[in-house]
């Protein structure tokens, strides 16, 4: 084993806290969180080794001498559901946030994949150097870093090359050359990292590497952030980092969203300060301030809507977390069941009722005045959560986080949870009688492999139209797949329109000019069709011909007034009755189906109901689906479980959904 000059490393702070872990940055230039990745490493790498044998362009089988050198980049993009949980970990950005402000870019993921070399070979000394362009300047007191390098370790032991840092190297005009730039120094130390380490070294902090004699391939994850005016080496414009803005964007959550993104807002504070003064230090405080006090708040309410229910968080960023088995999809994991809850029963009957042409809703029905809760099965985080649909065939409940490109599958038996991702907005998923699912997407609709995500169009209906996208949709007694478009920027004055696709594949246009088709479904006997135009605040009834699919003769059956948000998506059960969620109104709602009555009020622990079905082996469980889209955070921390599934046990039962033919 080679013989290294330099002294091990040796705290004086043991850090425990940001604060702790700050003044052992300003003093040496570099902090250490042990074990910090050490739950992804195994995840991480055969990921790493797939791409580095593709970047060769050979099966490079063994792990001897000789093998080229890698530096593989752009795999965030490719997997960002692999590495997220790492990048945003909340420990870290804490940190960073305290050393360079709210200013915190992500510049880049890069991994680098050395092969070893000789023992006497590994003895030399690496160039000893400093980061990039973001250095801050030579002065012996502490600047803040523009730049960090978060380094994490999937190896452990020192023949594999260990790192060497000159601590307090970040301040002054220390510089290491003419002949010493690949030279051991009297003041280096040698900072010893296990596998799942990660070390966090400032910018301006001389630092270099041990070669590696070990006999296999050395490996190292580097997470380089910056600040965030800087310019970045990686582009974050693909679908898959466009999702994760705009689902960071909805929730509210800048800190997240400005990694990848200009923080407009705060530059032009950092630019226009009073009188020629920056104020970024101070907008950073207030900012730091208040984004601690959410997430204070949101942390309080979490712990007590936990109390009495088993929940398991399905999209955790905590790197903590133990990833999913290998080979498992990245963001699929395993989920307990909640508790049964309240078993929803009602004093109202469905028999005779008080006549009522189009029944009005009380105001007061709110949550408040609600007769029951519906208890939640998981905390999916979805930005807006749409249109579940119980399979009976497999047993599995499928629903959609529309503007992510996610379909979501629950089986209640084993409580398994996963998700794909399609790669494009996406508006509803019904079952198929030979397999998959049929997905009406932004640009047709496809046949769906839910298990890969792959797609194969059958129709291209709006594809031209890239200012709509398709919403909700079922299918009908007869096997006919109904479905609606609505407009992409609701603040503009364009019109969907409702469609249904034939067994043969043949389209047909069944309402024009409609602002936003959500709920719909057919009576038990499939005489009359129920249809929600979120907008009309209504549940419209139709007569409806099974064998043409014709709808005609409609007429409000139940209206909804102002504070009870709008209704959403529906299902009906087999007595008949009607169950509404309300969007921005946290409940669903039960309802007559000849008078429209109001029965009953289910409250929902999250504003933004968006829709419910029946599910289950008994098929008396209604599923609720819940959104967090473009939320505040005030409003999210109150109700930290909006995006979650939710259930209520009923005390009637609910129809298979009906299958499409293809």
């Amino acid at each position: 084993m080679a013989s290294y000059r330099g002294r091990l490393m040796q705290d004086t702070v043991k850090p425990t806290t940001v604060a702790q872990r700050e003044e052992e940055f300003k003093r040496d230039g570099y902090t250490v969180f042990r074990g910090f990745n050490a739950a992804w490493i195994e995840r991480w790498r055969p990921v790493f080794m797939d791409h580095y044998r593709r970047q060769l362009g050979q099966d490079q089988r063994g792990s001897g001498v000789g093998q080229a050198r890698a530096v593989l980049r752009g795999l965030l993009q490719e997997y960002p559901d692999l590495f997220l949980p790492s990048l945003v970990a909340p420990e870290m950005l804490d940190f960073l946030e305290a050393l360079m402000g709210p200013t915190v870019g992500f510049d880049s993921l890069q991994i680098a994949i050395t092969p070893p070399v000789g023992e006497r070979e590994a003895q030399a000394v690496h160039a000893w150097h400093r980061d990039m362009w973001a250095l801050t300047g030579w002065t012996e007191d502490y600047l803040p870093p523009n730049a960090v390098n978060v380094l994490t370790y999937l190896q452990e032991g020192p023949e594999y090359g260990q790192l060497r840092v000159i601590p307090g190297s970040h301040r002054g005009s220390r510089v290491v050359g003419a002949g010493g730039a690949a030279r051991a120094q009297e003041d280096q130390q040698v900072v010893p990292a296990a596998a799942g380490d990660t070390v966090v070294i400032h910018s301006s902090l001389l630092h270099t590497t041990s070669g590696n004699h070990s006999g296999n391939l050395r490996i190292f994850a580097s997470f380089f952030y910056t600040r965030a005016w800087l310019p970045k080496r990686e582009s974050y414009g693909d679908a898959g980092m466009q999702r994760v803005i705009r689902a960071a964007r909805g929730r509210g959550d800048r800190r997240v969203a400005r990694l990848f993104e200009p923080d407009g807002e705060l530059l032009a504070h950092r630019f226009n300060g009073n009188n020629g003064e920056h104020t970024e230090q101070q907008r950073w405080r207030q900012w730091l301030a208040e984004e601690r006090a959410e997430r204070q708040r949101a942390a309080a309410a979490r712990e007590k809507a936990a109390d009495g229910a088993d929940v398991q968080d399905a999209a955790s960023l905590q790197p903590q977390a133990a990833p999913p088995a290998a080979g498992a999809d990245p963001v699929a994991t395993t989920s307990a069941v909640a508790g049964d809850g309240d078993t929803g029963k009602t004093d109202a009957a469905l028999g005779p009722a008080p006549a009522a042409a189009a029944s009005t809703a009380p105001a007061a029905a709110g949550p408040a005045g609600a007769d029951a809760a519906a208890v939640p099965v998981l905390n999916a985080r979805a930005e807006l959560g749409e249109g579940p649909v119980w399979d009976a065939a497999t047993g599995i409940l499928y629903w959609v986080d529309l503007f992510a490109g996610v379909v979501h599958s629950y089986r209640p038996t084993s409580g398994i949870t996963g998700s794909v991702e399609v790669g494009e907005i996406i508006g509803c998923v019904v079952p198929r009688q030979s397999g998959g699912l049929l997905a009406a997407t932004v640009s047709g609709i496809y046949h769906l492999d839910p298990a890969t995500g792959a797609k194969t169009r059958v129709s291209a209906i709006e594809a031209d139209r890239p200012e709509t996208h398709f919403n909700d949709g079922k299918v009908d007694p007869a096997g006919r797949f109904w479905f609606g478009s609505i407009a992409v920027d609701r603040t503009s004055d364009v019109l969907g329109d409702l469609y249904s696709l034939e067994p043969d594949l043949t389209v047909t246009h069944r309402l024009r000019g409609v602002d936003n088709t959500n709920g719909m479904d057919w009576s038990p006997d499939g005489r009359t069709m129920y249809y929600i135009d979120s907008l009309t605040r209504q549940v419209t009834a139709y007569d409806y011909d099974a064998a043409g699919g014709a709808i005609a003769n409609p007429r409000a059956l139940v209206t909804f007034p102002e504070g009870t948000g709008v209704p959403d998506g529906m299902t009906v059960s087999v007595d008949g009755s009607l169950w509404v969620a309300h969007w921005g109104g946290a409940r669903v709602t039960r309802w007559h189906p000849d008078t429209g009555a109001l029965l009953q009020t289910i409250a929902v622990p999250a504003n933004l109901t968006t829709s419910c079905a029946f599910a289950g082996p008994a098929m008396d469980d209604l599923y609720i689906t819940t959104a967090r889209y473009q939320e505040p955070i005030a409003a999210l921390a109150a109700q930290p479980l909006a995006g979650g599934l939710f259930r209520y046990r009923t005390d009637t039962t609910g129809r298979p959904a009906a299958v499409f033919p293809g």
